[in-house]
């Protein structure tokens, strides 16, 4: 699965996202308490033509939390809320982005 590191972030490219933004919105709301991808700890980009990109922000930065995985969860926001076809590449992609940041 290609990837991308720069520190803050880890960036992966999602075949089966279909850039709903779904799990951006759960994970903000999860968070601040309220719906605003912006702040939320993983940013999808991309289009429809190109695909998409799903990213990680493993440290706060730009405004955005550093993702958690939802500590104290039994299941990522995200994970609970992305669609059925994104759902297993989601959980493969979080659990990646988990062991790059182990040291």
């Amino acid at each position: 699965m290609p990837r991308a590191s720069g520190g803050f972030k880890t960036t992966f490219d999602a075949r089966s996202c279909i850039g709903c933004a779904t799990c951006e919105m759960a994970c903000s709301y999860h968070h601040e308490g309220h719906f605003q991808p912006s702040i939320s700890s993983i940013e999808i980009s991309g289009s429809p033509k190109e695909g998409f990109k799903v990213s990680f922000y493993a440290a706060p930065q730009e405004g955005r939390q550093a993702c958690d995985g939802c500590r104290g969860l039994e299941e990522p926001c995200c994970l609970k809320c992305c669609p059925p076809m994104g759902r297993n590449e989601l959980k493969a992609l979080i659990e990646e982005a988990k062991d790059s940041r182990t040291p």
